[in-house]
């Protein structure tokens, strides 16, 4: 089991927790979801809740928390 996933599929470096968000919708539908290198992402929210980065794999596909605001742009999935 991957130690950063919890049982409800949240991932270490997300702004809350997942399936908090709209249903259907997954990080990789976010605004705040900043893509880096090849396939991994990071949560800028959590940046700003935390104030600093959290890590960069958030998969793309994980159930969108609280903080989801749609995203203007195609989403990799």
């Amino acid at each position: 089991m991957d130690p950063n996933l919890t049982k409800d599929g949240t991932v270490f470096g997300m702004a809350h927790f997942a399936g908090t968000g709209p249903y259907g919708k997954t990080c990789g539908d976010c605004k705040f979801l900043t893509f880096i290198k090849g396939n991994h992402a990071r949560c800028e929210q959590f940046r700003r809740l935390m104030g600093k980065y959290g890590p960069a794999d958030i998969p793309y596909r994980t159930h969108a928390c609280k903080y989801f605001v749609e995203a203007k742009r195609n989403a990799k999935k």
